[in-house]
């Protein structure tokens, strides 16, 4: 049966329930709301209360972890100078920041892998981006276009915590899954426009598409933010020719990919594949 075939039956049973709605038990807008979210009437309101479709995101629903080589983190909010100085950088290093997607945080475990990952090859400046709150709601048209805002704001607080060091700029390499990638090329973007340096790598793993996303391309603005672009897609076919570098699953062989697809987690990951 074809869409148009469902669409005339869906069509139909709507009217035939609005012209006998006397002999059906036809559920209140808010009973069928709460079912179709499986939620109590409290919860509903919580979930319309947070519907947004203008990307807004606040300091505090920002957070940014620091992993450790022991296995330990620190975190603190944007919105907590004071927390922020506490995290400890080595200057004479790369600092990777891993930033997660939709429906998922800082503290999830492929992050926790991969950070566990770069500090098994000596990289030991490893922070995550958790921007949990504003990713991890019904509306993804929301989630994506906060992408924009967390990068900005997370740009801001890197530009000021580096104090506008060209060299510790070039240092970083931003690592996105997903809408996380690009809010990664949004941080990239903001550095760029507020400072002129461009940061040294921003790596996409598996990253939302311009279809997906509602706002700026990660496909048009990468390429002028950094100094080496790295996008990384599961569904290779669906790949177009763009001006960016493409990294096949070829030149892959330790597939970072186990990571972002959180497969057993006995299997081996090598970071070298985006250090």
């Amino acid at each position: 049966m074809g869409r148009t075939s469902y669409a005339g039956v869906a069509i139909f049973l709507l009217s035939f329930c609005f012209c006998h709605n006397s002999a059906l038990d036809i559920p209140s807008q808010k009973d069928f709301l709460c079912s179709i979210f499986n939620a109590t009437e409290k919860e509903l309101a919580v979930i319309v209360a947070k519907f947004s479709l203008t990307g807004h995101v606040s300091l505090n629903e920002i957070k940014i972890i620091q992993y450790t080589a022991d296995g330990g983190n620190y975190s603190a909010t944007l919105s907590d100078p004071e927390g922020l100085k506490a995290i400890n950088l080595d200057s004479d290093q790369k600092i990777v920041i891993i930033t997660h997607g939709f429906w998922s945080s800082g503290t999830t475990d492929w992050v926790v892998n991969m950070a566990t990952a770069y500090h098994g090859i000596g990289i030991r400046n490893t922070l995550a981006v958790d921007w949990a709150e504003p990713a991890s709601t019904i509306n993804y048209v929301g989630s994506a276009r906060a992408t924009l805002n967390v990068g900005r704001l997370v740009a801001e607080w890197l530009v000021s915590y580096l104090e506008n060091n060209a060299t510790l700029i070039q240092n970083l390499h931003l690592v996105g899954h997903s809408l996380g990638a690009h809010i990664s090329a949004f941080i990239g973007q903001t550095i760029y426009n507020l400072t002129d340096v461009k940061v040294g790598r921003i790596s996409g793993l598996d990253f939302a598409v311009r279809s997906q996303l509602p706002c700026s391309s990660i496909r048009r603005n990468c390429p002028h933010l950094c100094d080496l672009v790295q996008m990384m897609r599961k569904k290779w076919k669906h790949i177009t020719r763009t001006n960016i570098c493409l990294v096949s699953r070829r030149q892959l062989p330790n597939k970072i990919f186990w990571l972002i697809m959180e497969v057993p987690s006995n299997l081996h990951v090598n970071p070298k594949a985006i250090s």
